[in-house]
């Protein structure tokens, strides 16, 4: 009923080859690879991750403290047994935040924002840039550009 969804398991930069668009051309390939699915998301403790992946994908984005609709929360349940960032974590609903029991940032891991042109953060960015190191922010998009969506 919720459709299905793509799920970025893991992806990185690393330091040097970083703001350089690789990431963002990874998740644009990615999302044209998986365009049968109606909705794309990843867990991630870093916001520079979820502005990626918000700017590649287009659609309706739940990610913090968004209350999500409660099919988003219920897709998300179903599939936490064979995705391996969900897998025993609690999913706190309204937050769309999981306590992951170990810190997934590295020193090398920014936070902060940063643009190469001045412009203002999304209304999210607070919310992941204080975010515990322990927890991670559960990003989830119901994309308009996938074929399923063309259909309604």
């Amino acid at each position: 009923m919720s459709g299905r969804i793509a799920w970025i398991e893991s992806m990185a930069v690393l330091p040097l080859y970083r703001r350089q668009g690789i990431a963002t051309a990874l998740v644009q390939k990615f999302r044209l690879a998986t365009k049968g699915s109606s909705k794309i998301g990843c867990a991630t403790p870093n916001p520079i991750a979820a502005l990626v992946v918000t700017r590649a994908v287009p659609g309706t984005v739940y990610i913090g403290n968004c209350h999500p609709p409660s099919a988003v929360v219920e897709m998300l349940c179903k599939i936490r047994q064979h995705c391996f960032d969900l897998r025993g974590c609690a999913i706190q609903k309204n937050t769309l935040q999981i306590k992951t029991g170990f810190s997934p940032l590295s020193r090398s891991d920014e936070r902060k924002w940063n643009p190469r042109t001045p412009s203002s953060p999304p209304h999210w960015w607070s919310e992941l840039e204080h975010l515990p190191n322990t927890y991670e922010a559960l990003l989830v998009i119901e994309r308009t550009d996938s074929p399923a969506m063309w259909e309604i």
